[in-house]
Protein backbone atom coordinates (compact mmCIF):
# COMPACT_ATOMS: atom_id res chain seq x y z
CA UNK A 1 0.00 0.00 0.00
CA UNK A 2 1.65 3.19 -1.13
CA UNK A 3 1.04 6.33 0.92
CA UNK A 4 2.60 9.56 -0.35
CA UNK A 5 3.44 12.35 2.10
CA UNK A 6 5.87 15.28 1.86
CA UNK A 7 8.28 13.55 4.20
CA UNK A 8 8.70 10.82 6.78
CA UNK A 9 10.43 10.18 10.07
CA UNK A 10 11.56 6.54 10.08
CA UNK A 11 12.05 4.90 13.50
CA UNK A 12 13.16 1.27 13.94
CA UNK A 13 13.01 -0.46 17.28
CA UNK A 14 12.73 -3.99 18.68
CA UNK A 15 9.26 -5.45 19.16
CA UNK A 16 8.85 -5.32 22.93
CA UNK A 17 5.09 -5.32 23.41
CA UNK A 18 5.15 -1.72 24.66
CA UNK A 19 2.21 0.21 23.26
CA UNK A 20 3.43 3.72 24.06
CA UNK A 21 5.87 4.97 21.36
CA UNK A 22 7.69 7.13 23.93
CA UNK A 23 8.64 3.97 25.85
CA UNK A 24 10.42 2.47 22.84
CA UNK A 25 14.06 3.21 22.19
CA UNK A 26 14.92 3.38 18.51
CA UNK A 27 17.90 1.45 17.23
CA UNK A 28 18.05 3.83 14.28
CA UNK A 29 16.01 6.78 12.98
CA UNK A 30 16.16 9.43 10.27
CA UNK A 31 14.10 11.89 8.23
CA UNK A 32 13.36 11.31 4.57
CA UNK A 33 11.44 12.85 1.69
CA UNK A 34 8.42 12.03 -0.48
CA UNK A 35 9.41 8.50 -1.50
CA UNK A 36 11.04 7.63 1.81
CA UNK A 37 8.90 4.54 2.36
CA UNK A 38 9.39 2.90 -1.04
CA UNK A 39 11.99 0.53 0.39
CA UNK A 40 9.40 -0.67 2.93
CA UNK A 41 6.80 -1.19 0.21
CA UNK A 42 9.38 -3.23 -1.71
CA UNK A 43 10.13 -5.36 1.37
CA UNK A 44 6.39 -6.08 1.74
CA UNK A 45 6.15 -7.15 -1.92
CA UNK A 46 9.21 -9.39 -1.42
CA UNK A 47 7.55 -10.84 1.72
CA UNK A 48 10.44 -9.66 3.91
CA UNK A 49 8.18 -7.30 5.87
CA UNK A 50 4.54 -7.08 6.87
CA UNK A 51 2.54 -3.88 7.00
CA UNK A 52 0.84 -3.94 10.39
CA UNK A 53 -1.36 -0.95 9.79
CA UNK A 54 -1.78 2.60 8.70
CA UNK A 55 -3.42 5.48 10.42
CA UNK A 56 -2.87 7.96 7.60
CA UNK A 57 0.82 8.26 8.38
CA UNK A 58 0.42 8.47 12.16
CA UNK A 59 2.26 6.12 11.74
CA UNK A 60 2.56 3.57 8.97
CA UNK A 61 3.76 0.50 10.89
CA UNK A 62 5.71 -2.47 9.57
CA UNK A 63 7.28 -5.57 11.07
CA UNK A 64 10.43 -7.31 9.79
CA UNK A 65 13.28 -9.50 10.98
CA UNK A 66 16.56 -7.74 11.71
CA UNK A 67 18.40 -9.90 9.14
CA UNK A 68 16.06 -8.61 6.41
CA UNK A 69 16.18 -4.99 7.56
CA UNK A 70 19.94 -4.68 7.89
CA UNK A 71 20.82 -4.71 4.15
CA UNK A 72 18.17 -2.03 3.55
CA UNK A 73 19.39 0.07 6.47
CA UNK A 74 22.86 0.20 5.00
CA UNK A 75 21.38 1.96 1.93
CA UNK A 76 19.04 4.34 3.78
CA UNK A 77 18.28 7.16 3.76
CA UNK A 78 18.56 7.64 0.04
CA UNK A 79 19.08 11.23 -1.16
CA UNK A 80 15.82 13.08 -1.79
CA UNK A 81 15.09 13.04 -5.52
CA UNK A 82 11.81 14.96 -5.77
CA UNK A 83 10.81 18.56 -6.32
CA UNK A 84 11.74 21.21 -3.73
CA UNK A 85 9.50 21.16 -0.66
CA UNK A 86 9.14 24.30 1.45
CA UNK A 87 7.65 23.78 4.88
CA UNK A 88 6.92 26.08 7.76
CA UNK A 89 10.43 25.80 9.17
CA UNK A 90 12.40 23.83 6.57
CA UNK A 91 13.36 23.56 2.91
CA UNK A 92 14.10 20.20 1.27
CA UNK A 93 15.90 20.51 -2.06
CA UNK A 94 16.83 17.78 -4.52
CA UNK A 95 19.79 15.79 -3.17
CA UNK A 96 18.95 16.58 0.48
CA UNK A 97 19.87 13.73 2.81
CA UNK A 98 19.14 13.29 6.49
CA UNK A 99 21.73 12.04 8.94
CA UNK A 100 20.98 8.58 10.29
CA UNK A 101 21.01 8.47 14.10
CA UNK A 102 22.09 5.12 15.54
CA UNK A 103 21.87 3.87 19.12
CA UNK A 104 25.07 1.79 19.14
CA UNK A 105 24.25 0.05 22.42
CA UNK A 106 20.92 -1.24 21.06
CA UNK A 107 22.52 -2.02 17.70
CA UNK A 108 25.06 -4.33 19.38
CA UNK A 109 22.23 -6.28 21.06
CA UNK A 110 20.41 -7.19 17.84
CA UNK A 111 20.25 -10.81 16.67
CA UNK A 112 19.38 -11.89 13.08
CA UNK A 113 15.92 -13.24 13.99
CA UNK A 114 14.92 -10.30 16.21
CA UNK A 115 11.50 -9.01 15.25
CA UNK A 116 11.67 -5.28 14.61
CA UNK A 117 9.01 -2.60 14.23
CA UNK A 118 9.43 0.15 11.66
CA UNK A 119 7.30 3.25 12.14
CA UNK A 120 7.05 5.80 9.35
CA UNK A 121 5.59 9.05 10.72
CA UNK A 122 4.13 11.63 8.34
CA UNK A 123 6.15 14.86 8.41
CA UNK A 124 3.86 16.86 6.09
Amino acid sequence: MRVVMLGWQIRIYPETGLSNPEDRKAVVHWLTGLDGTQWLDRMVIEQKAVMLGSNGGYPLRYSARWKDLLPELLMQPEPYNGPPVIGEDYVMTQGWQSQKKVNHELLAQRQPDDLMIVDAWDQS
